[in-house]
């Protein structure tokens, strides 16, 4: 009879967890994204890109860069101070400045150029969230 017993909780606990509905992000523009499991979908669970924003260059036009503001919605989010020939490479790359998507919407940046003529430059775009975990956006235009 104990084996019976047995038998019957370990068979209740079986399909207890086989049966438990598992919720999956379908957002092809977030990085946990899974198209193609079964499962109802629940957009909440979802993950969504960083972007790193460089500059690939010290100078602007002839004048030397002495601060860059980044912008993101009209939204100041830090200050890049380091100079980079090619994207970084990861997003926690010194004199970066990251930004975390929080949903699969295009985001409008706008970076302010402080130059050592006094003047000052403006360079903007739209970035959209990828798979990637990480994109990359130069700021030179």
């Amino acid at each position: 009879m104990k084996k019976f017993s047995l038998i019957c909780i370990v068979c209740f606990i079986g399909l207890s967890i086989s049966s438990c509905v598992k919720r999956k992000c379908r957002d092809s523009s977030a990085t946990n994204s899974a198209l193609f499991s079964s499962g109802p979908a629940d957009n909440s669970l979802c993950v969504y890109s960083k972007v790193g924003f460089y500059t690939s260059s010290g100078y602007y036009g002839n004048s030397i860069i002495t601060k860059i503001e980044i912008y993101i919605n009209q939204i100041y989010i830090g200050d890049v101070t380091s100079i980079y020939a090619s994207a970084p490479g990861n997003c926690s790359a010194s004199g970066t400045v990251i930004y975390q998507f929080m949903d699969k919407n295009s985001a409008d940046w706008e970076a302010k150029i402080f130059l050592s003529n006094g003047q000052i430059a403006y360079t903007n775009g739209v970035i959209s969230p990828s798979s990637n975990e990480c994109i990359f956006q130069d700021i030179m235009p």
